[in-house]
């Protein structure tokens, strides 16, 4: 039985709003300075647009450019497209037209040269200017503009008229990508026609017109038949498996301009590539090869080379300095790289380099021709960011020192400073002298310094003048530089706005710089960690000079600071949140006039007695976590007058304080409360959220008038028998763990008129959902009930929850039926129910016995399902044969099975959770994926997965992915390597891994290269028991 559903028609935006949106695209809304000719033109052309606000934006961003021709705009008032405009897309796309028809014609081609892209794909702005230089779109008319410049105005022009809509900014505030509408694709696909193919599934013949192809799946069977032709573009995201296809019909693409094989696993570039003599943009990023043949070097006219995340890519050809013409090497996370090749330093157009690695001519470099760092002084077009790792390779010191390596870099906005440190090697005062020589351009932004280990820093660091040699730095990170005693005076940057210092064990102070200028004055977000002597943030004598200091902090992490004794913050108006922990030394904090501060966590501080807040307002949670020692808190003296006493046994509290809409939450093992105190309910009538966890001795519980509150949720609390309120009348959300069945009682009758969500869990005494609350909440959308192992049914009242759309039963072990209301229940849409086999064949689709009871509820979804000793396999040169793929799905256990797929073993999607895999043997394929190549938006987490006494043979490495990831143990793990690195931990620096265990790792090489080695990069693992090869070290 179908339900019976109203259509709702959408109405376009009447005239007053579509003038307005008209008027503020085009004027800015200021119309007193324009032709009134020209505003009653405009006010047509906005009533013939019937409301559709795509096509009153399009054109009033196209008419902008034409302010105060009015011819411009009587041509398009009097266009036929705009005078025929009912209805249908069609139509739209008819009136679309006119801003692709008034475009200059330097920007048609390349707008509709985005209808490469599917629907929807996010494109990187980078990537689209890149594209446009080689297929010759963008031409200088001087000498003296970079084409990428121009790119990057053209990029503009096509987003101010709203043919691309911005997506994504960097922290500089300079746009990384963008989107098509719907509808502007299908303008610039009927434009285009069928020079630009998109390869789908559907497609089974290639046009003859064909000159730019994408393709976006596994090898489609269309592929063959573009063999000879004309393409100009190729442009492939993990459609091939390896080079085969590659090397079949590639070299017949000699007209290729454009070619992109990112994400392919190719193990080997294929040689052929080198006779694409018209090849000037190269894609093969995410891929798995280790060296880069030499042909590529006779890509005479190759502008953008891109490697990124190739990380096994060990050399880059030592020819590569005959790619005159070379404008972008993207090497990001190139994290295998020994070197560059001597003679990078005359590739004099480069733009882009991500990566500079310093080689060491020991071994097998000998044979190789090495680029000193020296290379890099004459790069001076380089622009974006630059990483320059394994410093401590640096032969030339001297020459470097005075070699003024960056100054001229003017375009250069970020840069990374790496020194590769082992075991016990702290580094040396070569080290400085290195520093000297890699002072940047004054408008650098961002730098990034790790494992420096001179014990002071350079000249040039250290001058007074800092302020004024880098006065656009806005961002610094140092990092693990554990010889240096003192800091520069980075109080002085006038632009700073975020500064992190991790690892610097001998700092003792922040310098606070000359006393004439103010302290940190632009300074945003401050985060220290793991400066074991670090005593004070600054002298007081600072404070007594009453200097301006971190007058715009507004985020500030204190961690690992052992040493640190006290913390007073005199005047921080745009403090907001604050967190110190593992600060065991920390004995009292203060804070003063902090009118903005609304979050405070403090844990794991052990001498920490008291607890100063002056002047906090807007405090809005406080979290205080094993601070044994804490015995009161003064918390908002100033409006509460009220001092908070705590009881000596607590170890964890947290209470969410504030005003009309901020939530309160009590949490904590407060061993002797058995009432809130009353000071912390009674300022707080406008409650909207409150929880209440974790409180064993709870027993009674007393709320004033609470109109607000939307929010409750009490949890843990298994003595709380009395809950005393009068009426909770916008109440929405209640979720109710661990309590005694009469609070959920109580709380129905006074929340009946207003409840939407219930959630019950752990209520064990709890028979049967009878009571007579529950049936007159007649507005309940969701309800929940969770491992209430005494529920045994559920009954007729069940019917009259008339606004019930989803339910919810898990573990409860005692449940054998549902009522047969059910049937009733017409507004349903999703029922989730697991751990119950009885129920499970009973409710089964087809066979089920009871299945008509829920027959009309669209989403049924049952949760845990077993493979057990399953066999599976495929040949090795198979496309896209996951042995077992799960998505979104929980519960799932394979155990004793042989799995053997052409591609992953075991593939897990995002959104997966309590996967177990036990005594399965794997060979061949990737074995085990986690996640995804993160490269999709709004990709959901993976959770709780288990994998035990499992075998891998001849399984190879799957590809790198962007996904985070964090808590991980590798325990127990033996064999052998055909590879001399047996274990390899590489994370993303933007994406760190956080939190990984490794412990008793017993892997041998098989070959006679030397002993097994471990490679990290971007991650401090956790290391326990034996380790074989010794990680990380």
């Amino acid at each position: 039985m179908g339900n019976n559903t109203v259509p709702i028609k959408l109405e376009g935006l009447d005239k007053d709003k579509s003038w307005n949106l008209f008027s503020n695209i085009t004027f800015g809304g200021q119309t007193n300075t324009v032709n009134p000719e020209i505003i009653k033109v405009g006010k047509e052309i906005v009533n013939m647009c019937n409301g559709v606000p795509l096509i009153i934006n399009t054109l009033g961003r196209t008419l902008m450019q034409f302010k105060s021709d009015l011819s411009k705009w009587l041509s398009i008032r009097k266009n036929e497209n705009l005078l025929s405009l009912p209805h249908g897309n069609d139509n739209v796309l008819r009136v679309l037209k006119l801003s692709y028809d008034n475009l200059p014609t330097h920007l048609k081609q390349c707008f509709t040269y985005c209808a490469l892209f599917p629907k929807d794909y996010e494109i990187e702005k980078k990537l689209l200017v890149q594209l446009w230089i080689a297929q010759g779109y963008i031409q200088s008319t001087n000498g003296n503009e970079q084409l990428e410049d121009i790119g990057d105005q053209y990029f503009k022009e096509l987003l101010s008229r709203s043919l691309l809509e911005e997506v994504e900014k960097d922290d500089f505030n300079n746009t990384l990508s963008c989107k098509m509408h719907d509808l502007i694709h299908d303008l610039a696909q009927s434009i285009v026609g069928s020079e630009i193919l998109v390869l789908r599934s559907d497609v089974n013949n290639i046009p003859e017109e064909a000159r730019h192809v994408s393709l976006f799946e596994r090898v489609n069977p269309m592929i063959k038949a573009l063999k000879g032709k004309p393409i100009r573009t190729f442009f492939g995201e993990g459609c091939f498996k390896d080079s085969t296809i590659v090397n079949s019909f590639f070299p017949s693409f000699m007209c290729l301009r454009a070619l992109s094989l990112h994400f392919m696993n190719l193990e080997k570039v294929p040689k052929c590539l080198g006779k694409l003599s018209h090849l000037r943009y190269l894609d093969l990023s995410y891929n798995d090869f280790k060296v880069l043949p030499n042909a590529i070097t006779r890509l005479k006219n190759l502008q953008t080379l891109k490697l990124i995340w190739c990380d096994s890519l060990k050399r880059i050809p030592d020819n590569i300095g005959e790619l005159i013409n070379l404008r972008h090497l993207e090497n990001d996370e190139c994290n295998d790289l020994t070197h560059m090749p001597h003679g990078i330093g005359k590739l004099t157009l480069l733009q882009s380099l991500s990566l500079f690695v310093v080689g060491n001519d020991i071994g097998w470099l000998r044979n190789h021709k090495i680029g000193s760092l020296s290379e890099l002084k004459g790069l001076n077009q380089l622009r974006g960011g630059l990483c320059i790792s394994n410093l401590q390779n640096v032969r030339d010191v001297e020459l470097v020192s005075r070699g003024e390596i960056l100054k001229g870099k003017q375009y250069l906005q970020s840069l990374r400073l790496k020194w590769e440190r082992s075991g016990q090697d702290g580094g040396d005062e070569g080290d400085k002298s290195v520093m000297e020589g890699l002072q940047p351009h004054p408008h650098l932004k961002d730098i990034f310094i790790e494992g420096y280990g001179g014990t002071e820093f350079p000249s040039w660091m250290m001058n007074d003048g800092l302020g004024s040699l880098l006065p656009h730095l806005i961002e610094i990170e140092v990092s693990g530089c554990s010889r240096c005693k003192i800091l520069p005076p980075f109080s002085q940057l006038p632009s700073l706005k975020s500064l992190k210092l991790d690892d610097m064990k001998e700092v003792v102070e922040l310098n606070e710089g000359s006393s004439a200028t103010p302290f940190f004055p632009s300074l945003e977000s401050l985060e220290l960690s793991n400066m074991l002597k670090l005593k004070e943030l600054w002298r007081m004598d600072l404070l007594a000079e009453q200097r301006p200091s971190f007058s715009h902090l507004s985020q500030l992490e204190i961690r690992n600071c052992h040493n640190l004794a006290s913390l007073e913050l005199h005047s921080s108006p745009h403090l907001s949140q604050l967190e110190i922990s593992n600060c065991h030394n920390l004995a009292s904090l203060e804070l003063h006039s902090s009118p903005h501060l609304s979050q405070l966590k403090i844990s794991n501080c052990h001498d920490l007695a008291s607890l100063e807040l002056h002047s906090s307002p807007s405090l809005s949670r406080l979290t205080i976590d094993d601070c044994p020692n804490l015995t009161s808190i003064d918390l908002l003296a100033d409006h509460l007058n009220d001092m908070i006493s705590l009881p000596k046994e607590l170890h964890s509290t947290c209470f969410w304080l504030g005003n009309v809409t901020d939530p309160l939450c009590v949490y904590g093992s407060i061993n002797d409360m058995i009432s809130l105190p009353n000071e912390l309910l009674q300022h707080v009538s406008g409650l909207v959220t409150l929880a209440i966890l974790e409180c064993p001795n709870l027993q009674s519980l007393e709320l004033p008038s609470s109109p607000c509150l939307s929010q409750l949720k009490i949890g843990k609390c298994p003595n709380l028998a009395s809950f005393n309120v009068a009426s909770l009348p916008r109440l929405e959300k209640l979720v109710l763990r661990g309590v005694r069945a009469e609070v959920l009682r109580q709380l129905m009758f006074v929340s009946a008129s207003s409840l939407k969500s219930l959630r019950i869990q752990e209520i064990d005494c709890m028979i049967s959902l009878s009571e007579e609350p529950l049936q007159y909440v007649s507005t309940l959308e969701t309800l929940s009930i969770v491992k209430c192992s005494g529920l045994a049914t559920l009954l007729h009242w069940m019917g009259s929850l008339s606004s019930l759309t989803e339910l919810i039963i898990y573990d409860c072990s005692e449940l054998t039926s549902l009522p047969e209301e059910i049937y009733s229940l017409k507004k349903l849409q999703t029922f989730y129910f697991c751990d119950y086999p009885h129920l499970e064949e009973r409710y089964k689709k087809e066979t089920g016995e009871d299945r008509a009871k829920i027959a009309h509820i669209p989403h049924v979804r049952f949760k845990n399902l077993t493979f057990y000793n399953v066999a599976i396999s495929a040949p090795e040169d198979s496309l896209n044969t996951d042995g077992i793929h799960i998505g979104r799905s929980s519960g799932i256990h394979i155990s004793d099975s042989t799995i053997e797929p052409g591609d992953d073993c075991v593939s897990i999607g995002d959104g997966s959770e309590q996967i177990n895999i036990q005594r399965v043997t794997y060979g061949l394929g990737h074995g085990i994926c986690v996640g995804s190549l993160g490269k999709y938006p709004n990709e959901e987490p993976v959770v709780g997965i288990s994998v035990k006494n499992c075998i891998f043979t001849n399984t190879q490495n799957g590809s790198p992915s962007r996904i985070k990831l964090s808590n991980v143990s590798f325990r127990n793990i033996r064999g052998t390597t055909s590879t001399q690195v047996a274990v390899k931990l590489v994370c993303s620096q933007g994406v760190p891994c956080q939190d990984v265990k490794l412990g008793d790792i017993n892997l041998k090489y098989s070959g006679n290269e030397g002993p097994a080695m471990s490679q990290c990069k971007n991650i401090k693992p956790n290391l326990l028991g034996n380790q074989l090869p010794r990680t990380c070290a």
